[in-house]
Order: C-alpha cells, then structure tokens, then sequence
C-alpha cells in the first residue's frame, strides 16, 4: 500500500480539514495550500483584530456630531503596513465626508490606543473610507420594488 501525503480538503460547510484522504465522497473537492493561505492568511486574522479593536476605539471618541460608526471591513496591505477602514454612520449630524475627515485626524490616536492592545510588530497606518454599500444596497431595493410594484408610485 502505497502512502500518501496529507491533503487539504473543503466539506459541503466549507470546513477546513487535515488528514490523510484515501476513500472520500465526491461532494469534497481538494484544494492545494496555496489558496489557504491566500484566502486564511495572516492579513485576514490581523484585519479582522483590528476591526474588533478599532470598533472599541471608536465607541469611546468623542467627537461632536459624529453618530455611530460601524466599521463594515478593512483591508490590510500585503506587508501589513497599510490598512483601509471602511466605515459607515448611523445617526450623526456630521456628512459622509465630515464623518471620515473627523476619523482621519483621529487616525493618529487610534494608530497608539491600538499599539497598545495588540501584540504586533508594526501597527498598520490607518486610512479611513466611508463605505456607501448600505445606501446604494437601499437604492437598488427601492428601485427592484418600484419595477415590481409600479401602481404604488402615484
């Protein structure tokens, strides 16, 4: 019997798995360690750390007129010296762009508080976008409903 190396393969559930693989149903597919590293990287965990942790940070600002920030994603670069936060505001007086400019001058202080809380060798910079999905999400539903419900509009 001839052995063989350990694959990696993905479930129906997207479960991850390490064994060695000899006799398995045909709904697993094989995928080689190159895409999980790509797609569970270490970028990944460490956006997602941080996402956590600025999402703390930006609970406690206090900055006039800003509502409550939802952080949605954040990206990191490859070399994880860069990150883009994207963000959203619910219930603020402040616009889009008020409500990024405000967070881009906090951008320095939140780069500290988190050097603080995480255990990283460099911090990202921290590059704020507002992220306009919500809205253009609620535009495409209001026009789907429109198209299936034409008699409601007047």
């Amino acid at each position: 019997m001839l052995s063989r190396p350990p694959l990696f393969f993905v479930n129906r559930t997207g479960e991850f798995n390490r064994k060695i693989c000899y006799d398995l149903p045909p709904f697993y597919f094989f995928i080689d360690k190159n895409y999980m590293a790509l797609e569970y990287g270490r970028n990944q965990r460490v956006a997602e750390l941080i996402q956590r942790e600025l999402a703390d940070l930006i609970r406690d600002l206090e900055i006039q007129g800003l509502g409550l920030i939802t952080i949605s994603a954040v990206d990191v670069s490859p070399d994880l010296r860069q990150a883009k936060i994207y963000v959203t505001q619910i219930a603020g007086t402040l616009s889009e762009d008020d409500a990024v400019a405000a967070l881009t001058e906090a951008a320095r202080y939140l780069r500290r508080e988190l050097a603080h809380r995480v255990k990283l060798r460099g911090v990202p910079r921290l590059y704020f976008k507002y992220d306009t999905s919500i809205s253009e999400g609620a535009r495409m539903s209001a026009l789907i409903n429109k198209v299936n419900n034409p008699e409601q509009d007047g």
